[in-house]
């Protein structure tokens, strides 16, 4: 109706401010926004001094994920808002925009400034434009819209405790919670303890959170709270209840969960603006999917997702990778193209910008450089038949070898093996990246160390947890490393005394242990080893540290300042020379503005290390083609 009546004073006034008004009002659902574009752009021109006008045009924006459009409409408004500068619904619109287009730097600063305004209103030191509660709401979901968009677990905000005591919707005071154990649960489920405890805690941390969320939507049912409101607050118990599932390895429970979620959310009346449960459930489901192999199904959710929260950039990105994987890869590049425009002015640190140019301009091509061939490799480890992605020169000729070794977490990302394996199969490396066992390409082949843990019954609750986990580490999961090194050996294409071992994070560490292990190496370069625990898992430390002084092959240890600890770069380079061997450390300065930000160097920013590595492999390896 409202659409109607609008319609229809428009067509005698085009311009009348009240009917764009309320016509942007009456279509401002995914489903209906593009019937009110051309409204928007008019209003946006009709009323170019009224704040309330300009924000009200980034409903169409937002509702059709056009992101420079709503940044641009909501920065409008804070400008006409003149001398007296409002913080609130504009400024979390446009925050949320930002973080679509990567620009997390610049939404971290209008967060800043909402929290100080929050925090002034609470003190009395600022007058409150619209209440003390409507500050304290923004302040909440501008922070969860932060930590959750940017993935920034780590960051203090992850830990920021709101006082609830004036928010008046339950789906806010939910959030307020929801956020932190979200964050909390990503951190939870890492292989190993940032700090002595830390995924303990973490894990107490979320079962805590979601027995207050559980008890507060209880008492707000009992008390007949708004349907929409107590939906979106029982979906985000939902979903962080199954956090608790995938942090326990159950991913089909926590799908249950999550589907569950979104389909209670899908069945509320439409609320415009970010999402009200901060993270869609049906984008995190296809995030497990992703993670457990089963592509089809994570794009099924995705495109479900599109109807709630159309053109999300975490999204898109899953979309592009799920196509990717089911081989669909001429769909995918065009996702990967819109994705690079999205992100063109993104942050110089933002983690996805590199993955969305590499897919946009190589997988049309089929191959990554006429003077470069790609396979897949299949070798063996004990009984396990393993798998890899392998980079090599078309040239005749046998070459040096490189084997480049993933972290804890999964195995290379399509995108972080083809600019690596480019870099260096260029420059006449055959490169291969191999998959350890139950990880990317080697999935189903063996246990994972957090698997073979969950079946030996050992918890990180266990004191025999780390060290456990450390002899993993030296035994199957090194057991896999000397494979690959075989693999590559074995081939035609590869000149077996020429082959070297990189890595990163948990691959750093593998690149130092395979070091000592085999003096025939002709070179280690360990990127980041063992940054994350260095400064309380003693054995670990320990022993790496030992078979430094063991160790006969050149060694060079690269990590940025702001890694998690930089002991590694200091102290394992000078063990290396202590014991009568060669080795090389390096620190460059620090990527991001956050601690913890440093640990990608390698697949960050390799312009960085680029020459260093290069020349340091020239000299070791001296890396020509032989006939």
């Amino acid at each position: 109706m409202a659409e109607a009546v609008s319609d229809t004073v428009l067509r005698a006034h085009p311009r009348h401010p009240g009917a764009l008004h309320y016509l942007i009002h009456a279509v401002d659902d995914p489903s209906s926004a593009a019937r009110g574009l051309d409204a928007a752009r008019v209003y946006g021109e009709v009323a170019p001094a009224a704040a309330h006008a300009q924000h009200m045009t980034s409903h169409i924006f937002i509702a059709l994920g056009q992101w420079d459009d709503v940044v641009r409409a909501n920065l409008r408004a804070y400008a006409a808002n003149g001398p007296e500068r409002v913080f609130g619904h504009g400024t979390q619109w446009l925050a949320y925009g930002l973080l679509q287009q990567g620009r997390v730097g610049e939404a971290q600063a209008w967060l800043d400034s909402m929290l100080t305004y929050q925090r002034d209103v609470a003190a009395g030191a600022t007058p409150a434009v619209r209440g003390r509660a409507d500050a304290d709401a923004h302040a909440v979901l501008m922070t969860a819209a932060h930590v959750i968009n940017a993935e920034a677990w780590d960051s203090p905000l992850a830990r920021m405790r709101f006082d609830t005591t004036h928010l008046r919707s339950i789906d806010t005071r939910t959030a307020a919670d929801f956020f932190v154990g979200y964050a909390a649960a990503q951190r939870a489920r890492r292989p190993v303890d940032l700090t002595p405890g830390s995924r303990e805690a973490d894990r107490l941390l979320v079962d805590s959170l979601l027995e207050r969320i559980s008890a507060r939507t209880a008492r707000a049912r009992a008390a007949g709270a708004r349907a929409v409101p107590l939906g979106e607050a029982e979906a985000m118990e939902r979903m962080l209840r199954a956090e608790q599932h995938a942090m326990a390895n159950q991913p089909d429970s926590a799908l249950a969960l999550l589907r569950a979620a979104a389909e209670q959310w899908e069945a509320l009346a439409f609320a415009y603006g970010p999402p009200g449960t901060v993270k869609p459930p049906r984008e995190r489901a296809a995030e497990i999917l992703l993670a457990v192999g089963r592509p089809a199904e994570a794009l099924a959710e995705l495109e479900q997702a599109e109807g709630m929260a159309p053109g999300r950039s975490l999204a898109r990105l899953y979309r592009a990778r799920a196509l990717l994987a089911l081989g669909r890869r001429d769909e995918a590049a065009r996702e990967y193209r819109e994705l690079a425009g999205v992100w063109q002015g993104a942050d110089v640190t933002f983690p996805r910008r590199e993955e969305a140019r590499w897919g946009s301009t190589l997988l049309p091509a089929g191959n990554v450089d006429a003077s470069v061939a790609l396979d897949t490799v299949v070798y063996a480890s004990g009984e396990l038949a393993l798998r890899g992605t392998l980079y090599r020169p078309r040239a005749a000729g046998r070459h040096p070898g490189l084997v480049v070794l993933h972290g804890s977490a999964t195995c290379w990302s399509p995108s972080s093996a083809d600019i690596l394996g480019r870099l260096f199969a260029m420059q006449g490396y055959v490169t291969f990246f191999p998959c350890r066992r139950g990880m990317g390409l080697s999935a189903g082949e063996g246990l994972t160390i957090r698997e073979q843990l969950q079946r030996e019954g050992i918890t990180p609750r266990d004191s025999a947890f780390g060290m456990r986990s450390n002899e993993l580490l030296a035994t199957t999961q090194l057991e896999d490393v000397r494979a690959a090194i075989a693999a590559i050996r074995a081939r035609p294409d590869v000149d077996p005394s020429r082959v070297a071992v990189t890595g990163i994070s948990y691959g750093g560490i593998l690149t130092m242990l395979a070091a000592e292990a085999d003096p025939t190496l002709r070179a280690a370069v360990a990127f980041a080893p063992a940054a994350m625990n260095w400064g309380w898992n003693a054995p670990l430390r320990d022993r790496l540290l030992a078979d430094a002084r063991r160790t006969r092959v050149p060694v060079l240890v690269l990590q940025a300042e702001n890694d998690w600890h930089v002991g590694p770069t200091r102290e394992l380079p000078a063990a290396v020379r202590a014991g009568g061997g060669e080795g090389t450390g390096k620190l460059y300065p620090a990527i991001g503005a956050n601690v913890g930000d440093g640990h990608g160097l390698m697949v960050l920013t390799p312009e960085l290390w680029r020459e260093d590595v290069l020349e340091f492999l020239e000299q070791q390896m001296k890396a020509r083609s032989r006939p």
